[in-house]
């Protein structure tokens, strides 16, 4: 830390010993939001949602006589317990499950879900109904479940497995494993629930009002679906001004303002008016008290009791509350004032002061937003916005699932009562036993719908509202896809909409969206990603932070009705205070010393005289500097703490006794209300700043952070890199040789790039980095590289640059067809006994039916030999039947080849014989395959020249590639020539450079450090043309660049056909490179051969390669049958004369033949006209 007159200044490299300590903090800091949500979920929320239920009721026959049930069951939830992932093999064992085992087996990595069930069984007998029986019984660990396992969550085996040395050494977990197939759940941005919304009501509801105020109201103990209300003001007035009606959920119509202010026991129009204004006389309500006149007559006279009693006419009473019983008044008033607690706001619980107080803001928001006075609220905001993560999607699956296995436990009971296996003895407190709770709690349901869910991602209980696309399979193609995946954010709106609002980047997101990552196409602007340094937050208890508040000093709880400052605590309203600004810097105080949550977020609002704090789930929250009067908190004191304490982020964030805390989290909102500065060498500039950014490196998302110098390119190129960078080949998982993956690519010998960014080490580039080092020449040369393309050198790619291996795994398993008993056995097919062979080669199984390991195979040879045998046959006299087996093999694809790289064999969880058999084949770069530099500028091979034809320099060094100097000008990625530039200074001092994004780097100074060293001050070389030995008319820019090899092969996509297999119905050439189809030869292609004049190809196009076919047709046009060969001919003729006229024979399609027998069904005949020529 340096001192320029008074101002400190921060350097570089102190920052960056921040950032090292943030990700040091964590063993998986990027899927950290993913780990902790999902442990929140096993160790709190699975708990909350079972005993939410406590306790099912149900009754058995009903005694109206004395109004009482003969028999009832009351079912507590008690205790829940898991264990770790285990296997259950079919000879009894029992082994703990590993990822890799689940992998390689094709098994899902989850845990049972034991409960303990309490049962209370009630029997009334006797005349009266007088003598009571009631018995308890409990059933400890009853298997629920199974629920999915997080890989490196708490409950995952990853560490202590006997074979980690096969376990990916940087593998970031946070993905389940389902049936072998790694699944990521992406976290689901959503409405902000406890929060009122103003926005104009859409003309799709109808006309009968204009704006509304929306409130989605979610109780904070429980894990409860959101319960809507809605408060409406009328478009058109009545003789004494408009109306407001509030709405909330079970209502049939919308109900007048005043009457809900009366149910909840505010009689006075006074106190009502002075709820909605907040007990102030103020402008606001000088001018906005006469808007509520006509509500306040409409409800003139009214009482409580009337209030009600007019609710419940439009508040229809449920059958699970009647309970087969005829609805009374009594019930119906029971029922309003408990839909009034729990439907009505039911964050607020069941304090009316409270309600009252809420619903009159909601009016004053209304009243301020229709009289134009407060903007609508902007819902594209993150200030207005939650983001589910994975551990909540979860809950929410799990408690649609619960519900359906309580259902279904209470129908069975319900048949139970009425003629169960209980009235044999007589004893109805064995109604539930051992032997038959199985039978009633149904271990199935949770299993099937979570598994359900996450192979398929459509996320929901069958029946209900279903998300798409919320489950999907991990990428892994390269390793920062794997990354990206994690942490990727999806917005659940329609993507084929053409609105453009909720795409584009928001201000709000700065710091915690990547403002470069996101796709190309439909999904843009949609599905985003989060930046390095954001997280998100989870449900934390509210009680230490209200009692904090209800300490302080002015506070008032609500209930006393003062005037003064609200506080709300996620939404719901618990007291004012006289000082409001003064309480939220005591909570800051309190927040930066540990004693109330570091994620709790404290947003004062001065327009309203508000002051909200938010500690729920779903915030994104990010670590920022903390500054105190003009200066950075953060000292000498905390650098010399870092750099001697290996983990010293908790510290910084709470301080020690030696030193103050220097970072604190804020979320979005705080953010709003919050200065920030972009540099902490700026802090100076500003007195009034109270935060400042770690390092403007931060705000960038996985990918976007690996581009070298991003903030020197143009906006989108970043966004092609961020795309580009997924399908980059590298070393994906450190274990790539024991995995079995369906498809991968491994590059041979991917090389550290030279110029790097700091943050790239904690995505592990330098480890398993996905590219190599090339040297770029920037040259036109012999034009083989216009429209990017670019022209290789043969002998690097002889010495192996960017050579690769492309992996396909063959998965089989011996099956058993239940309708016809037929088992399918792993053998080696033998020709005298074996029905249906290929004509291809079976040389690379062995006698087991395997693939023996290094074998070379290609297109169409069997890789795991099988066989099926012919059971139920009748010996019959042709000697075809006479063969035992039938051939049943698998085959490589039709367009690959390769070697045997692995086989695997082993059981699956049903207990079948299955094999794995992994294909190796190399790929060598070839003309077309697709190449990308780190600043997206992708381009293909054009031509590949010998090294003794590329231009030279003195020193003897070609070019690995030479690229056109026309990608430069339009695309503006002066990032690479940065990059170059300081590669060829990395190569001269045998040295890393740092290309990080926003530093004070500039052309001038690599400049002149290249000129002190001797070479060209830009990087500019004298080359002499490989072909002449003369020397180039100008000077080429040539240095090492980082390029990646992308997964786009001309091996995999290229594809000629001359005849092959055909369509059956339509006799023309499948389609597809995979069925080896024939090639399309649309409208377009016809008309391009036509103004060539080549008609003769295109007739041998369209007929000879094609479906050529002959029809003969009588002297009317019609279709007619023939026989050539015995000269029959059956024809559509006038049967009175038997001349069948002139028999023409034509050529056409089979199509167009087709198509004139479709017509024919329809009543239309056809005719082919003969146009003779020699008469035209």
């Amino acid at each position: 830390m340096s001192h320029k007159g008074d101002i400190k200044m921060v350097h570089s490299k102190h920052l960056r010993s921040v950032i090292d300590s943030m990700f040091r903090s964590e063993k998986s800091m990027l899927a950290k939001h993913q780990l902790d949500s999902f442990n929140h979920f096993l160790q709190v929320l699975i708990k909350d949602i079972v005993q939410q239920y406590n306790p099912v009721i149900i009754y058995g026959t009903y005694n109206e006589e004395f109004e009482k049930h003969e028999q009832e069951i009351k079912i507590s939830f008690g205790d829940v317990a898991f264990h770790s992932p285990m296997i259950y093999e079919n000879d009894g064992s029992m082994v703990q499950m590993s990822p890799e085992i689940a992998r390689l087996r094709s098994m899902s990595y989850s845990s049972n879900l034991h409960v303990d069930v309490i049962v209370e069984t009630t029997l009334r007998t006797g005349k009266k109904l007088e003598d009571v029986e009631v018995k308890t019984k409990q059933f400890d660990k009853i298997l629920v479940g199974k629920i999915p396992i997080m890989v490196k969550s708490r409950y995952c085996n990853g560490d202590n497995s006997e074979i980690t040395k096969r376990n990916c050494q940087v593998d970031p977990g946070g993905y389940f494993i389902v049936t072998g197939s790694e699944k990521v759940i992406i976290s689901q941005e959503r409405q902000a629930e406890n929060k009122a919304f103003c926005f104009p009501v859409s003309t799709v509801s109808g006309t009968r009002f204009s704006h509304c105020v929306e409130v989605k109201s979610v109780p904070q103990e429980g894990f409860m679906p959101a319960k809507p209300a809605v408060l409406k003001i009328a478009s058109k007035a009545n003789a004494a001004g408009f109306c407001l009606y509030v709405h909330f959920q079970g209502c049939r119509k919308e109900i007048p303002l005043m009457i809900i202010f009366k149910s909840l026991g505010i009689e006075s129009d006074r106190l009502a008016c002075d709820y909605v204004f907040g007990f102030k006389d103020s402008s606001i309500r000088e001018n906005l008290i006469g808007m509520l006149r006509a509500s306040i007559e409409e409800a003139e006279g009214i009482t409580q009791p009337m209030a009600l009693e007019y609710i419940a006419k439009y508040l229809p009473v449920p059958m699970r509350i009647r309970q087969g019983l005829p609805v009374s008044p009594d019930m119906r008033i029971k029922h309003v004032r408990h839909a009034l607690i729990h439907d009505f706001l039911p964050h607020l619980g069941d304090n009316s002061v409270k309600k009252a107080y809420y619903l009159g803001m909601m009016v004053k928001k209304l009243l301020l937003y229709y009289t134009k006075r407060y903007d609508e609220d902007d819902r594209d905001s993150f200030v207005n916005k939650r983001v589910d993560t994975p551990g909540i999607m979860l809950g929410n699956l799990f408690r649609q699932s619960f519900t359906r296995l309580i259902k279904d436990a209470t129908c069975i009971l319900n048949r139970e009562i009425n003629g169960g296996a209980w009235k044999l003895t007589n004893n109805f407190h064995n109604i539930i036993t051992n032997n038959n709770i199985y039978k009633i709690l149904k271990s199935n349901i949770i299993e099937t719908n979570m598994k359900y869910s996450l192979a398929t991602g459509n996320w929901g209980v069958k029946n209900t509202t279903i998300k798409i696309g919320v489950a999907q399979v991990l990428q892994r193609l390269s390793y920062l896809g794997t990354l990206s995946h994690l942490r990727r954010i999806n917005t659940p709106i329609d993507k084929t909409t053409k609105m453009t609002k909720p795409r584009k980047l928001h201000p709000s997101t700065y710091g915690y969206i990547c403002p470069a990552e996101t796709p190309e196409g439909t999904s843009i602007g949609i599905v985003k990603n989060m930046a390095l340094s954001c997280n998100i937050t989870m449900d934390v208890s509210i009680s230490q932070v209200e009692k904090c508040i209800r300490e302080f000093e002015s506070f008032k709880p609500i209930e006393s009705n003062i005037y003064g400052s609200a506080v709300y605590i996620n939404g719901s309203v618990i007291g004012v205070v006289d000082n409001m600004v003064k309480l939220s810097k005591h909570l800051i105080n309190l927040r930066r010393s540990g004693i109330i949550h570091t994620h709790t977020g404290i947003v004062p609002s001065y327009q309203e005289s508000e002051l909200h704090i938010y500690t729920s789930g779903g915030r994104l929250v990010r670590p920022v500097f903390i500054v105190k009067n003009g200066q950075l908190v953060f000292d000498e004191r905390h650098i010399k703490f870092i750099s001697e304490n290996r983990h010293s982020w908790n510290e910084l964030i709470v301080g020690t006794k030696d030193f103050p805390p220097a970072i604190e989290y804020l979320d979005v909102q705080e953010s709003g209300c919050s200065m920030l500065c972009e540099h902490p060498n700026n802090v100076h500039k500003n007195p009034r700043y109270t935060h400042c950014e770690i390092d403007p490196s931060l705000l960038l998302g996985i990918l976007a952070s690996n581009i070298v110098f991003s903030n020197h390119n143009q906006s989108p190129r970043n966004t092609y890199q961020s795309a580009m960078g997924k399908q980059a080949m590298g070393i994906y998982a450190t274990n790539f040789r024991y995995r079995m993956d369906m498809v991968s690519n491994t590059l041979w010998y991917p090389t550290q790039p030279l110029v790097m960014t700091h943050n790239s080490k904690h995505m592990n580039m330098r480890r398993i980095p996905n590219g190599s080092t090339v040297i770029i020449a920037v040259s036109s040369d012999k034009g083989y590289n216009q429209e990017d393309s670019l022209m290789f050198n043969k002998s690097s790619i002889d010495r192996g640059l960017f050579r690769s291996s492309f992996f396909r795994t063959y998965h089989v398993e011996e099956r058993k067809n239940q309708s016809t008993g037929e088992e399918e056995q792993f053998a080696k097919p033998n020709p005298n006994n074996t029905l249906q062979l290929r004509h291809c080669s079976y040389d690379a199984l062995s006698d087991d039916g395997f693939p023996i390991e290094g074998k070379h195979v290609k297109g169409g040879d069997a890789i795991v030999g099988k066989v099926v045998p012919m059971c139920n046959r009748k010996k019959q006299t042709s000697t075809v039947f006479d063969k035992e087996f039938r051939d049943n093999s698998t085959y490589i694809r039709n367009n690959e080849d390769g070697i045997v790289d692995t086989k695997y064999v082993s059981r699956n969880s049903d207990g079948y014989l299955f094999c794995k058999a992994k294909i190796r084949s190399e790929r060598r770069p070839g003309i077309g395959d697709k190449f990308s530099s780190t600043c997206g500028q992708k381009g293909t091979i054009g031509m590949i020249y010998k090294a003794e034809d590329m231009p030279y320099s003195k020193d003897g060094i070609t070019p690995d590639i030479i690229m056109n100097p026309h990608a430069f000008p339009s695309r503006m990625t002066f990032g690479q020539l940065l990059e170059s530039l300081l590669g060829i200074e990395c190569v001269d001092k045998a040295m890393h450079g740092d290309g990080t994004p926003f530093t004070n780097i500039s052309v001038d100074k690599i400049a002149n450090r290249l000129e002190k060293s001797g070479y060209d001050k830009y990087g500019e070389t004298q080359l002499y043309s490989g072909e002449t030995g003369k020397k180039l008319t100008t000077k080429i820019f040539m240095g090492p660049t980082f390029y990646q090899r992308l997964k786009h092969m001309v091996d995999d996509k290229f594809h000629a056909r001359s005849t092959g297999p055909m369509v059956q119905m339509t006799r023309q050439p499948s389609e597809g490179r995979s069925r080896d189809g024939g090639l399309r030869m649309g409208e377009m292609e016809r008309d391009c051969l036509l103004s060539h004049g080549v008609s003769q190809f295109q007739k041998e196009k369209f007929m000879e390669l094609s479906d050529n076919f002959t029809v003969f047709t009588n002297s009317e046009g019609m279709m007619c049958s023939v026989n050539k060969k015995n000269n029959i001919v059956k024809s559509f003729t006038d049967k009175k004369n038997d001349n069948k006229g002139t028999i023409s024979e034509h050529r056409i399609p089979y199509a167009t033949k087709l198509f004139l027998h479709e017509l024919q069904t329809m009543g239309i005949a056809a005719r082919l006209q003969v146009i003779n020529e020699e008469n035209e």
